[in-house]
């Protein structure tokens, strides 16, 4: 029996060790994949053949040896408000925190924070047992520092003991934890409605991805994945294109899932038609109706070259190099504003706003904000390209100069999700 393309499923798990499954980490962290609805995916493994130059009297080539093993994959899909843990890849950086009121339990008993800037994570020690598990949400509150977790909610991914946890914290968070008068505690009632702040430029988490073809009981699973590039490909019309490029580390071939219970956040796209606004210039120039087409790109720089003796051909490692950001927006040509801006190198911004239905953040009425803070558009001179309306399309490059946002690429995200 053939597979079919229609029975393919997808998902993704956060891993608490680059390179290492979950269910044999430790401590172990229960199967947990969440499902990706899918255009298309090029998840793979390859592994060159290494030829032998030995001379042995005759002259036939001897059997070829075994070289590294290269794990790439892609998901193209549709923008949409589900595909937060994608988006966190991607960026390194995510701040969660209640719109609406949510309901936190007993404070822990006196807990103590260690912060791991790199990470970005806080491994919390309690004097009593704190009764978390790997999922768990903790909303903080009061804290005299690090002063930018309080409000937040905090998701916890790894347990190494009843009296420790670890959660996941923005990047760019003080060192220094002291707890004051300030509160931690297990959220058992989420809100209606979350703000999840994604920042570019962070520490890049890794993911295990399982892609399955259903109809003839094959899976394939790759471990140590990292986000290296996201695309994102905006138009007036349709669904709103994304994909994700990844590295990773192996593969593994089995005959039935590697977690049969899988989350399904379900399929919630945006379409052309819900993007409310762009602005440019601190929202001085509003340009809707406008721009036909806005193409933008995150590169995380990966570097994919880390093989050690003894790693038996798999990666050690895929540090991110520099975040850059990157694209394109092509408009109706009406005035010289924009070109003059690159003709000048003058610093200015892209703001878009995405709104399902009121864009409160409660289920079906989503909104994303995508926010270039610091970019320059590259000089092209429209041409005249036929006798209709003109168009000039405008590249530009983002940075991090002195912005207020300490980021190239800030993405804001309102749904009913607890954490990413």
């Amino acid at each position: 029996m053939q597979g079919l393309g229609s029975r393919g499923i997808l998902g993704i798990q956060y891993e608490a060790t680059y390179g290492v499954l979950p269910t044999t980490d430790t401590p172990v962290i229960a199967a947990d994949l969440t499902k990706v609805y899918i255009e298309t995916e090029g998840f793979k493994s390859s592994r060159n053949l290494v030829a032998s130059t030995v001379i042995t009297g005759v002259r036939h080539s001897t059997k070829p040896l075994l070289g590294n093993i290269d794990v790439q994959g892609s998901i193209a899909t549709e923008l949409g408000s589900t595909l937060g843990m994608l988006i966190y890849g991607a960026c390194g950086s995510v701040a969660s925190a209640p719109i609406t009121a949510e309901t936190p339990g007993t404070a822990l008993t006196t807990p103590v924070g260690v912060i791991d800037v790199t990470g970005p994570t806080m491994t919390v020690t309690c004097s009593v047992a704190h009764g978390l598990a790997v999922a768990d949400s903790v909303a903080v509150a009061g804290l005299t520092a690090p002063t930018e977790l309080n409000g937040l909610t905090l998701r916890v991914i790894k347990v190494p003991s009843t009296m420790i946890f670890v959660v996941r914290i923005p990047a760019k968070v003080s060192v220094v934890f002291t707890l004051g008068s300030g509160t931690l505690k297990k959220v058992s009632t989420a809100a209606t409605s979350y703000t999840h702040t994604f920042k570019s430029g962070g520490t890049l988490p890794s993911f295990v991805v399982e892609k399955g073809f259903t109809d003839i009981a094959q899976y394939f699973l790759y471990t140590g994945c990292k986000v290296g590039k996201m695309s994102l490909n905006l138009d007036p019309e349709a669904v709103q294109k994304i994909s994700f490029d990844f590295t990773g580390k192996d593969e593994a071939v089995a005959t039935s899932s590697y977690d049969t219970v899988v989350n399904d956040l379900l399929k919630n796209s945006f379409t052309g038609s819900m993007i409310s606004s762009i602005k440019e210039n601190a929202s001085g120039n509003d340009l809707s109706g406008k721009v036909t087409k806005l193409d933008v790109t995150l590169d995380n720089s990966l570097d994919t070259s880390i093989y050690c003796i003894g790693g038996g051909g798999k990666r050690s490692a895929i540090p991110e190099g520099l975040s850059k950001v990157s694209g394109t927006a092509s408009m109706i040509f009406e005035n010289v504003a924009l070109y003059n801006k690159a003709v000048g190198g003058t610093k200015t911004d892209l703001v878009v706003v995405i709104k399902n239905g009121t864009g409160a953040g409660t289920a079906g009425n989503e909104q994303l904000t995508i926010i270039i803070p610091e970019l320059v558009f590259k000089q092209e001179t429209p041409v005249i390209s036929g006798d209709k309306g003109l168009m000039v399309t405008l590249a530009f490059e983002a940075f991090y100069e002195n912005g207020t946002d300490a980021t190239s690429l800030k993405l804001v995200l309102l749904n009913s999700a607890m954490t990413i």
